[in-house]
């Protein structure tokens, strides 16, 4: 597989936002963290036509990895300089919230 680089403004981008939307435990329940730049611009991720929407996202157990509605549904799906494979980041957040909060 060959893999070409990702902009340096999208990558920034990814990962801030992987960071935020990095979901924590305050009980048994796990609710998943929206900054307060997304809900105090009105944006409802509930919405497939906001900018940032869970029909727009991966999600597992621990972790939530939101992309902007301007890649799709599939940003894997997209020409280059913007397509974006999201399994080597997804693994890797898996991993990043194993090691600092489990272990």
């Amino acid at each position: 597989m060959i893999s070409l680089p990702i902009p340096a403004h999208l990558k920034f981008w990814f990962t801030l936002f992987l960071i935020w939307c990095t979901s924590f435990s305050l009980s048994a329940q796990k609710t998943v963290y929206i900054p307060s730049f997304i809900t105090n611009a009105g944006i409802d991720v509930n919405n497939p036509n906001s900018q940032w929407s869970y029909s727009r996202s991966l999600q597992s157990e621990n972790v939530v990895i939101f992309w902007e509605s301007g890649f799709g549904n599939d940003p894997s799906t997209l020409p280059e300089p913007y397509k974006v494979d999201m399994e080597p980041y997804w693994l890797r957040l898996k991993v990043l919230f194993y090691i600092i909060w489990i272990l």
